[in-house]
C-alpha cells in the first residue's frame, strides 16, 4: 500500500508537467535522481526491517475545539443538497474531521512498530513568503510521534479526503489567511501537535 500527502513548501523541479514546472526554473534531473534514490533506500530499509505484525484501525474525530481544520470554500459546501448550510464562522463544522489511524505492533511481543494517520487537511500552514523547504504539519506530526515512541517506530501522516480543508482561518496583514498564530512555524507546530496527540 502506498499513501501520499504533499506540502506546499516542498522541492520543485521534479515534475515534467508544465503547470508544476512553472513555479521553478524547470525540470531538475539531479533532484529527481536524489528523490528516487531516497525513496528506493526507504523501501529497502523497510523491507529489511520486516517483522510479523498485528494491525489495528481506529477512527475518531478531531474535536471541534481544536482550531486546525476549516472549509475554505463554505459557499461551495453550502450548495451541496445534503448539508444544512453553515455561516462562515462555523467553517470548522463543514469538514470531515475524522482521523483514521492504522496501527502496527509486533505480532508476538506487542512492541509498537508504526502507524499511518489519515486526516483530510492540506499542508498549507507555511505560505509562499517562506523560502525554505519545510515538511509542514504532516511531517512535524510524524516526527513528534516518532520521538514519543522511539525505538525505530515509524509514523506516517498522510492526506485524507482534503477537499477544501485548510488549517488557515484568520486574516493576516500579509494578505492571506493564517493559522492559529501569526507566525507560520508556530501554527505548523500547533497543528502537528493536535494531529500527533489525536493519532496516539
Amino acid at each position: 500500500m502506498l499513501a501520499a500527502t504533499h506540502t506546499h513548501s516542498g522541492p520543485t523541479g521534479y515534475a515534467e508537467h508544465l503547470l508544476y514546472a512553472l513555479s521553478a526554473p524547470g525540470y531538475f534531473p539531479l533532484l529527481v535522481q536524489a528523490l528516487a534514490e531516497r525513496v528506493v533506500d526507504a523501501l529497502a530499509r523497510a523491507h529489511d526491517a520486516l517483522e510479523p505484525a498485528r494491525l489495528r484501525v481506529g477512527v475518531e474525530p478531531v474535536p471541534l475545539d481544536e482550531p486546525v481544520a476549516f472549509n475554505r470554500r463554505i459557499e461551495a459546501y453550502n450548495r451541496n443538497p445534503e448539508v444544512v448550510p453553515l455561516p462562515p464562522e462555523r467553517a470548522a463544522e463543514a469538514v470531515d474531521r475524522r482521523m483514521t489511524v492504522l496501527w502496527a505492533e509486533h505480532a508476538h511481543t506487542g512492541r509498537p512498530l508504526g502507524l499511518v494517520s489519515w486526516l483530510g487537511l492540506h499542508g498549507t500552514t507555511l505560505h509562499a513568503d517562506h523560502q525554505a523547504l519545510h515538511p509542514d504539519h504532516k511531517g512535524l506530526a510524524a516526527t513528534q510521534v516518532e520521538q514519543v515512541l522511539g525505538g525505530g517506530f515509524v509514523a506516517l501522516f498522510a492526506q485524507g479526503a482534503a477537499g477544501d480543508v485548510t488549517p488557515n482561518h484568520r486574516p493576516s496583514p500579509r494578505g492571506f489567511e493564517v493559522g492559529k498564530y501569526d507566525d507560520d512555524h508556530h501554527s505548523a507546530h500547533f497543528v502537528a501537535r493536535v494531529q500527533a496527540e489525536q493519532a496516539l
